[in-house]
């Protein structure tokens, strides 16, 4: 067998010397002797893989440290040198005997005919390489002064002074070639610039990409294609920022943190997300900075979607536990809505124009309790465009933009229509018809039928009209619950679960229904008058949740409904002041009238 290592020969010390080079490296970085035994590791290989220096050294072979999932990586175990396992990118899962998991990117290649290299790049860290990669840059000009140290030290030791130059040549050009390979293979967009907003010669493919053009040479700012103002922006941070008078990482609150691109070959938009680090000399004096550009697009489009279908569920899940609520609610939107459009023929008189704007604000605030995102965003779309329209034109609008904002309003009534097909599964068809479905349990039909067999019975009338023309008060008043849970928060106030009594008292819905649709009001004034926010009724030793409840009586032809909190009641004087504030006259209202 061949020996690699012959007596005299200082192997190990030649190869710190080489070796040395990756110390700082972000990426793991690994050197074998040919029976795969440890020869070297630099730190981000210790920490990718949980190990340290002293467990790798007592391993006969690095094929007991490891197994990887990608059969052919040249460090499983019985795997050889080979042209499937060296000079390419392979991914690959990994394991450790520690019970340590990952995934990585590998490349190994020969050094030497003694040793053999290979890189791990954490694929699970890649887009924070940049955070840590910014510090090689840092230490370029120490690692030169090392080298120049190194190089005096040789030419004492040496006589053959150019055969060492050429040597040292030959590995800082490797070096560097793995430097730029490392760059480049990250995927992001890094280049520097100076004081004078001027672009050096150091930047990766990625970075051309992105930006269209080759950043050498060229201002910052002409590189970012920033507008006139953008370009003021940039250069008055970047000139406080190399001053110095306030520290670095400070004066990334001013910067510029996104940017909208669209590079050549792409038919979309990327958000990019831009980073700054500082490079310091030897005087820890600020002489250039390190932009890392990350395409951020994917992320921000999940969590964009991730966001709209929490929204969707949250919407479901609110309509099918207040579903009867929810009609009733949805079909006063609706009113609210065709009266809106009622009144468009008169959108230039201010009177007029205000109550549209009213109805549309109830759509929004009733569709924004269900989270009705599609209808709650275009109610608002069309107010934000009318209150900006009102400050150019105060008493009436152009043709052209009354016609806009009629059709804009008017195509709310579509996306009304829109969402009752998409929602028709959950709660029935013909929502915002007079007579909407109403489901009943299936034994209640079976008894109405059965009762239906008798003539002139009154028990047969009184189940028909309890089964099919009356309903629970629990179904009209529990959707207030989540207006008062909504509306608390909103005010900063606590309560307690809403108390109902007698929700099992039935009555008629066409009797009743357009009364109760006006009780929101009333709890609004039991929350907002009533109730004091936890720490006055801590201060009055009361329970810092307030109760709402509400006490139903039926007798006869009578309903009788009483909504009480236990807070400190209506302030007749602020509420007389409100009265005043808005033309009312209350000097010859008595309490109950005024309130």
């Amino acid at each position: 067998m061949r020996n690699y290592y012959t007596p005299g020969r200082n192997i190990i010390s030649d190869l710190n010397l080489k070796f040395e080079l990756f110390d700082e490296w972000l990426d793991g970085v690994l050197i074998t002797d040919p029976q795969k035994k440890y020869v070297y590791a630099n730190n981000a290989f210790f920490i990718l893989f949980q190990t340290n220096q002293r467990k790798l050294k007592k391993l006969n072979s690095l094929e007991e440290f490891a197994s990887f999932s990608n059969k052919v990586i040249y460090l499983n175990e019985g795997n050889t040198f080979s042209e499937n396992n060296t000079n390419s990118q392979i991914e690959s899962g990994f394991e450790t005997k520690d019970g340590v998991q990952g995934t990585v990117l590998i490349i190994t290649k020969k050094i030497d005919e003694y040793n053999t290299i290979t890189f791990f790049k954490d694929m699970a860290l890649e887009v924070n390489l940049h955070n840590k990669y910014h510090r090689e840059l840092a230490e370029n000009q120490k690692l030169i002064d090392e080298l120049k140290n190194a190089k005096k030290k040789l030419e004492i030791y040496n006589k053959d002074l150019e055969k060492l130059v050429d040597e040292r040549t030959i590995e800082l050009k490797k070096a560097n070639q793995y430097l730029k390979t490392m760059a480049n293979s990250i995927g992001q967009a890094l280049l520097m610039f100076n004081s004078k907003g001027e672009c050096l010669p150091v930047f990766t493919r990625t970075a051309e990409y992105y930006f269209g053009k080759n950043p050498s040479g060229l201002q910052i700012t002409e590189v970012l294609n920033l507008k006139e103002d953008e370009k003021r922006t940039f250069k008055d941070w970047a000139g406080v920022t190399f001053q110095e008078m306030i520290p670095f990482k400070d004066t990334l609150n001013l910067s510029l943190k996104n940017l909208v691109v669209k590079p050549k070959d792409s038919t979309l938009s990327l958000n990019i997300n831009l980073e700054y680090f500082p490079v310091r000399n030897s005087q820890r004096k600020l002489t250039h900075i390190v932009l890392v550009g990350t395409d951020v697009t994917k992320e921000l489009l999940s969590q964009k979607e991730l966001k709209e279908k929490n929204s969707y569920v949250t919407m479901i899940l609110k309509i099918i536990e207040n579903k009867d609520s929810f009609v009733s609610a949805f079909k006063e939107s609706y009113q609210f809505l065709q009266t809106a459009i009622n009144l468009l023929p008169n959108l230039n008189k201010e009177k007029d124009r205000n109550e549209i704007l009213r109805h549309l604000h109830s759509v929004k605030g009733i569709c924004s309790l269900y989270e009705i995102s599609s209808i709650t965003v275009g109610v608002h779309e069309v107010e934000t465009e009318i209150s900006k329209a009102l400050k150019s034109y105060p008493d009436a609008f152009p043709p052209d933009l009354k016609d806009k904002f009629s059709y804009s309003i008017k195509n709310l009534g579509a996306i009304f229509t829109n969402f009752c097909e998409e929602i028709s599964p959950i709660v029935g068809e013909g929502i915002l018809s007079e007579s909407p479905k109403k489901e009943v349990k299936k034994s209640h039909i079976t008894e109405f039928n059965q009762a239906l067999l008798k003539l002139e019975n009154k028990e047969l009338l009184d189940k028909y009209h309890n089964f099919f023309k009356s309903i629970p008060l629990n179904y009209y008043f529990k959707g207030y619950e989540l207006l008062l849970d909504n509306l608390a928060k909103k005010l900063g106030k606590k309560i307690k679960s809403f108390q109902i009594i007698g929700g099992d008292i039935r009555v008629s819905d066409d009797k009743y229904e357009d009364v109760f649709n006006i009780f929101s009001h009333l709890f609004r004034n039991c929350l907002d008058h009533g109730i004091e926010t936890p720490e006055e009724r801590i201060q009055l030793k009361k329970d810092p949740d307030g109760q709402i409840s509400l006490d139903a009586k039926s007798s006869d032809s009578t309903l009788v409904i009483n909504i009480s909190d236990d807070g400190r009641g209506v302030d007749l004087k602020k509420l007389t002041e409100q009265a005043k504030s808005r033309g009312i006259d209350t000097t010859k209202l008595d309490k109950n009238q005024i309130i």
